[in-house]
């Protein structure tokens, strides 16, 4: 009876120290798993401020092409223009 009990006790022990690697598993996997949330939350930030700045650079590239190709378009004759030619 005596060797049962101590038996049982030697059981107990080893689970709980089972018990306490896997409490010490699952929190190593949680702090995984946090990590990685950061890190999904940091490169949707990265890939939001990506695509402003591509917004923002086509944007630009627009602009100067409007203002590339209004200057070197031919621009309609002044008023002056066409009245002198008229007069000849």
């Amino acid at each position: 009876m005596q060797a049962d009990l101590h038996q049982k006790e030697d059981e107990i022990n080893e689970f709980q120290k089972e018990i306490g690697k896997l409490n010490h598993q699952v929190q190593s996997l949680e702090e995984q798993v946090n990590k990685l949330d950061v890190t999904l939350v940091e490169r949707e930030q990265l890939i939001t401020q990506f695509k402003d700045k591509q917004k923002h650079l086509e944007d630009q590239k627009a602009e100067v092409l409007g203002t590339v190709s209004l200057r070197y378009l031919p621009h309609p004759p002044s008023k002056k223009e066409i009245s002198a030619k008229h007069r000849a």
